[in-house]
């Protein structure tokens, strides 16, 4: 039986990864440990996601909260090494770009096989946190797991060997699949379905500067509350946004955290989304809901090619809106077909039953090959080195 570790911390790589982790539980060849970092930790996490979603239950529990960036990783670093020397998995998971990825520095540093699910993804801001973290565990992983071919391209011209590389498909379309119609306790009371925005923000460049939250907020207010749309704006507060101390536009409603099964009804019923959520603006392509997303870059340019989707930053977010809601949605462009984490279990399993293809690697067979001419070149005796 194999061991399998899946790392995760924040909400949105716990509701993406749900189908995979519960394929990886029920697979009669693996045993499952599932570690999460601490990120986002709270009961609306444990009690509402795990439980409507029926995901496995967290094994090991770290605490890797700390004052900056630096902090974080250095707990995370090193208690995930303590925990998988402790279970001496035969690979370890991570998906997407956030924090707990950085902690793919202590399998490799311990000999673990690594996979990267949403491996090439690429903003090409390298001020943003998350996309030094994509580089960095892409560079490292034994497989990564793509969600497009255009980012298989990514990675090859990156320097990956293709043989590490397969593409999937997008593992929110398969959740999506599985949950859009569940039962949810959202009722429209205050709003009509197709008669109302949803908003979210809370990406970290927009809670450490209030004046261009701010802006966000009031051009997003001017956007919906013209005589042209005139509609509603649902605001879902995160504690972080709450403690900024913003001034909503008057046509706002303001409501606390919802759990996934209430988010996809309302974000199916919305007439149009503004978020800078990465999640948020694939569920809404696939949902066929219009969306403004209030970044100036995007890792994500196929939910654009859905036709559903653009970038709008202050200044441009009153006419990104009526473009978005004149846009027809391209049919024939999808972000997957539902059987993309089916795809990951399989190929993972496999690469499991054959040791990663490691011997087969053509990336090794190189690396002999450089080593055997540096090692000539710097001896006397020449070359007797055995692998």
């Amino acid at each position: 039986m194999y061991k399998v570790s899946v790392v995760l911390g924040i909400r949105p790589d716990f509701i993406r990864t749900s189908k995979v982790l519960k394929l990886l539980d029920a697979h009669q060849e693996v045993r499952l440990t599932i570690i999460h970092t601490g990120q986002h930790y709270d009961a609306n996490l444990n009690d509402v996601f795990f439980n409507e979603m029926k995901i496995p239950k967290v094994t090991h529990q770290l605490d890797t909260r700390g004052k900056n960036h630096n902090e974080q990783h250095s707990k995370l670093i090193a208690q995930l090494s303590d925990v998988l020397e402790q279970i001496r998995p035969d690979c370890v998971v991570f998906l997407g770009d956030a924090n707990a990825t950085i902690g793919c520095i202590a399998p490799l540093k311990l000999g673990i096989p690594i996979a990267h699910i949403e491996a090439g993804m690429r903003s090409y801001n390298w001020e943003m946190p998350e996309e030094r973290n994509r580089v960095i565990i892409d560079r490292v992983a034994d497989v990564l797991y793509a969600y497009q071919d255009d980012y298989r391209v990514q990675l090859i011209q990156e320097g990956i060997p293709a043989h590490k590389i397969v593409v999937t498909g997008n593992v929110i379309v398969d959740v999506i699949e599985e949950f859009k119609f569940a039962h949810s306790n959202w009722e429209f009371k205050e709003i009509s379905p197709n008669r109302y925005a949803l908003m979210t923000l809370h990406r970290n460049e927009h809670m450490t500067n209030p004046e261009f939250a701010q802006k966000i907020m009031d051009d997003v207010g001017q956007a919906t509350g013209v005589d042209e749309l005139n509609i509603p704006t649902v605001l879902i507060e995160m504690p972080r946004l709450k403690s900024l101390g913003l001034k909503y536009p008057p046509n706002f409603i303001v409501i606390p955290p919802v759990g996934f099964f209430d988010f996809i009804k309302m974000e199916r019923a919305a007439k149009i989304e503004y978020t800078d959520s990465g999640t948020n603006q694939e569920v809404a392509s696939y949902l066929g809901t219009p969306c403004v997303v209030t970044r100036g870059c995007t890792e994500r340019p196929e939910c654009g090619d859905c036709g559903t989707t653009v970038l709008a930053y202050p200044g441009n977010i009153v006419a990104a809106t009526y473009h978005v809601l004149g846009t027809a949605h391209n049919k024939d462009f999808t972000l997957g077909d539902g059987k993309s984490s089916s795809r990951i279990v399989d190929d993972l399993v496999d690469r499991l039953r054959n040791n990663f293809y490691r011997e087969q690697s053509p990336a090794l067979d190189i690396f002999k090959l450089n080593h055997f001419k540096m090692y000539n070149r710097h001896t006397v005796s020449g070359f007797n080195y055995d692998y």
